[in-house]
């Protein structure tokens, strides 16, 4: 990686739809997180960033962020 990444702790809002069993999560704020990616100094050029998430349902995911430096 050519750059930096930073979490933070980001409550945020369900998007779960109409007739799913969590609908109702939808009213409040649930713990989350934000990732803020910030390039090295003269750094230009393509990079990518892997998040790895984990469910409520247990299962896990690879999230791979391309990003473009200019």
């Amino acid at each position: 990686m050519h750059g930096q990444m930073r979490l933070s702790d980001e409550p945020f809002y369900g998007d779960f739809p109409l007739g799913n069993v969590r609908h109702d999560c939808n009213l409040k704020k649930s713990p989350g997180k934000q990732a803020f990616y910030t390039p090295a100094p003269d750094f230009h050029g393509h990079d990518k960033v892997v998040l790895q998430n984990s469910t409520s349902e247990g299962r896990v995911r690879k999230i791979v962020v391309d990003i473009d430096v200019r």
